[in-house]
């Protein structure tokens, strides 16, 4: 098995060392190898001058890429990768030691069993130097995602695709979704989403786990970001699918956490929450497929 991690980066020279440390520290065992995609979108050669530090055992690749967008940087990587699977790193996430391993276990146990029903496996995020889980993905149990279920525990960075798959059926990431592009957010949601509609499933794993700090509470501005690519996501779902009962349920959920989100934090912060609404209806309204 060949793992192709995939890095997309924008002016993240001063965090990224963490995340190149632990991928170079990862395990490596029989027959599973690593390669590592680079996708820089920054305006010097400051990240590229970090990856020189590292004295890497396996094959990398850097890219300095003038297409701007995260989706667009990890369509490249798509493209280039040769790995049976392939894995979407932030660098500003971290990975352990023994990832592989615990992803080889899997893909021979579960993946192999499900023939071909189970494309992608999903992990757990923790908090660094612990085991608590963040708010990224907070489920300890083992589960199948699905359509009916795919909107919680789904986060790119700890998410291991098989890539014949997406090759096969040409998947790749909306280039209008995602931090970058005109509605910043729900990228992957829109990836996995898609991926469920070929008739297979995931299955959330918790002992594969990735490390990223929790995060903490957005401000007004990434709050508005975030609420775009959720609106147009919805409207995404409508266009594409029009009123399917996945769709339905999807969007009636989606809509009356919007709605509860209004004396959530009326009662929490005494603040009304208007750049989430303003931000959300903004994505629903404008995104045109």
């Amino acid at each position: 098995m060949k793992l192709s991690f995939i890095l997309a980066t924008c002016n993240g020279s001063d965090i990224i060392s963490d995340c190149l440390k632990s991928i170079s520290n990862i395990k490596l065992a029989t027959n599973i190898t690593l390669e590592l995609i680079v996708v820089d979108q920054s305006f010097d050669h400051s990240t590229y001058n970090v990856l020189e530090t590292f004295n890497f055992d396996f094959p990398v690749l850097y890219v300095h890429s003038l297409k701007r967008g995260l989706s667009c940087s990890r369509n490249i990587g798509i493209e280039l990768s040769t790995g049976d699977y392939v894995c979407f790193a932030d660098d500003d996430a971290t990975y352990k030691s023994d990832l592989l391993i615990d992803l080889n276990n899997v893909i021979l146990q579960k993946i192999a069993a499900s023939n071909g029903k189970f494309c992608f496996v999903g992990g757990t995020v923790r908090v660094p130097g612990t085991n608590q889980l963040t708010r990224y993905t907070e489920r300890e149990d083992e589960h199948i995602i699905n359509r009916s279920n795919f909107g919680a525990d789904i986060t790119s960075i700890s998410l291991f695709i098989d890539k014949q798959f997406i090759a096969s059926k040409g998947i790749r990431f909306d280039e209008q979704l995602g931090l970058g592009a005109k509605f910043p957010s729900c990228e992957e949601v829109d990836f996995v989403y898609r991926m469920l509609n070929m008739d297979v499933e995931g299955i959330y794993v918790p002992n594969i786990t990735t490390y990223h700090i929790n995060p903490v509470a957005y401000t007004a501005c990434k709050t508005e970001d975030y609420a775009l690519g959720h609106g147009a996501f919805c409207k995404k779902m409508l266009i594409s699918n029009g009123l399917s009962i996945f769709s339905i349920k999807y969007l009636i959920v989606k809509f009356i956490k919007v709605i509860l989100k209004f004396p959530y934090a009326l009662i929490k912060t005494g603040v009304f929450p208007f750049r989430y609404f303003k931000g959300f209806m903004s994505g629903f309204k404008n995104y045109k497929g």
